[in-house]
């Protein structure tokens, strides 16, 4: 935001305020389209385009036969469509990680649900919950 003549980080944008905290680099505001921020970065050379979408970071390669076939709304639609699998796959792979990792660390359950399956684990941490309560 311009202040007295001089550009500043606006405190109320604080996407602008993290990028500019992770990547030691300063955002310019373009503009929006509905509810989607456009933002410049002047210090990238190369043709990329990174949108993020909860914290996460996805990065194209500007695809300028794309456009020219198809058009800027049809890119756009592009882009975000598979921004929205790309965000689908890493939710999923998340989740898939946590169940493994509980898995791994075992599970009280087993031993009234199912005791012939119980592990090691799955007994250790049902003594770790007891002692809890």
């Amino acid at each position: 935001m311009d202040k007295n003549g001089e550009r500043l980080l606006s405190d109320k944008d604080q996407f602008a305020a993290s990028y500019n905290y992770q990547y030691k680099t300063m955002i310019y505001g373009q503009g929006n389209i509905g509810g989607i921020k456009f933002y410049t970065d002047h210090y990238i050379h190369d043709d990329k385009l990174a949108v993020y979408y909860n914290l996460e970071e996805f990065v194209f390669d500007y695809d300028e036969k794309f456009i020219s076939e198809n058009g800027v709304d049809a890119y756009l639609g592009h882009i975000l469509k598979s921004v929205d699998d790309m965000y689908a796959e890493r939710m999923e792979k998340v989740k898939q990680e946590a169940e493994e990792k509980e898995a791994m660390v075992g599970s009280p359950e087993k031993l009234i649900k199912s005791p012939g399956s119980v592990t090691y684990e799955d007994l250790k941490r049902y003594m770790q919950e007891k002692r809890s309560i």
